[in-house]
């Protein structure tokens, strides 16, 4: 006869809730209590067999877990507008496998460990996709061993062993300032808003990286990391003077250039007339702006399907190494750059 948990606690002289803990992996008890529990178990036929069907009943859930940083929490973050495409494709490539998604958003504040792991509990989640665009390695390395398969998408932890899947943005803004050098742009700008994000930082390191290896000069006045902030009165200058405008800008993501262009248009400055923009990211309103928006576009339909296929490999073939993959980007070419 299959023990019941009160049965194995009894025997263990155990609480019931110490019993759940070993039988989920989960943390709140020692080691040694986990073993003599597991032993028992094993000893008293709760086999192999019965842990299979257990998986058979399972709810079929992917985690798509989007973490909230406070200053996200108090304003509006450009990444959100995106998060829901993201959503969309991730969702279409585990319904191929016959699973579903389970998403929410998780306060990066206070014991949000705790948290994450009631959400995998309550909901009986089977693996998780996180997306780290803006989550710290400290924040990961708290979550990184729920007792779940998890990898994490749009953001490189080179740091630590764990599956995470990210965009080349070094190389789609180098690549970004070759193209406009191709058209013979000598003096290429930057413009971007304050942000900590490290995809952002590698969009700029690419950009100086760029010019940099090309020959050609960077001109501070010409690159502002925070047009909304700190550089936000020199950026004023610039459209108060348009002589002294690049030739071509380089923005670090389309929602921003899209307000460059408007900025750029209310003191008569002409796209790309006047001034080439190219934007980063290729959302969807990159079609919809006039003129339309040449940027560098990161694939998230690859990403979607190597993450889905990442975490679908550990559940359902129990797959161990540790996967890291670099997706290459491209520029989309459309109207808003020239050649001069």
């Amino acid at each position: 006869m299959e023990l019941k948990m009160k049965d194995i606690a009894q025997k263990a002289g155990v609480s019931v809730t110490a019993v759940s803990f070993a039988l989920n992996g989960k943390e709140g008890i020692s080691e040694k209590t986990r073993e003599k529990i597991l032993r028992i178990v094993e000893e008293e036929g709760y086999t192999s067999k019965k842990l299979i069907q257990k998986k058979e009943e399972a709810s079929k859930l992917i985690f798509l877990l989007y973490p909230v940083n406070k200053k996200e929490e108090d304003s509006e973050n450009i990444d959100t507008y995106s998060f829901y495409e993201i959503m969309h494709k991730v969702e279409k490539q585990i319904q191929e496998y016959e699973y579903n998604l389970f998403f929410k958003s998780v306060s990066m504040q206070g014991n949000f460990r705790k948290e994450i792991e009631s959400i995998i509990s309550l909901y009986q989640i089977e693996g998780m996709i996180v997306v780290g665009t803006q989550m710290s390695s400290a924040q990961i390395k708290a979550i990184r061993n729920v007792n779940i398969p998890m990898v994490v998408i749009d953001r490189f932890f080179k740091e630590m062993n764990i599956d995470c899947i990210a965009f080349d943005n070094f190389a789609g803004a180098y690549a970004a300032v070759t193209y406009l050098i191709g058209k013979n742009h000598k003096k290429i700008g930057y413009a971007g808003t304050y942000s900590e994000n490290k995809n952002l930082l590698e969009r700029r390191e690419g950009f100086m990286a760029g010019l940099k290896e090309k020959g050609v000069i960077h001109d501070p006045s010409c690159c502002m990391f925070d047009i909304k902030g700190e550089d936000e009165e020199r950026w004023g200058q610039l459209l108060e003077n348009p002589r002294l405008m690049p030739s071509a800008l380089v923005v670090e993501n389309d929602y921003l250039a899209i307000d460059v262009i408007k900025d750029l248009r209310g003191a008569g400055v002409r796209v790309p007339e006047d001034v080439s923009i190219i934007g980063f990211d290729n959302s969807i309103i990159a079609d919809l702006v006039a003129p339309e928006l040449t940027s560098v576009d990161i694939p998230w339909d690859r990403l979607a399907s190597l993450a889905v296929k990442c975490l679908m490999e550990k559940l359902e073939d129990g797959a161990e190494e540790t996967l890291k993959i670099r997706i290459s980007t491209k520029i989309v070419i459309r109207k808003s750059c020239r050649e001069l």
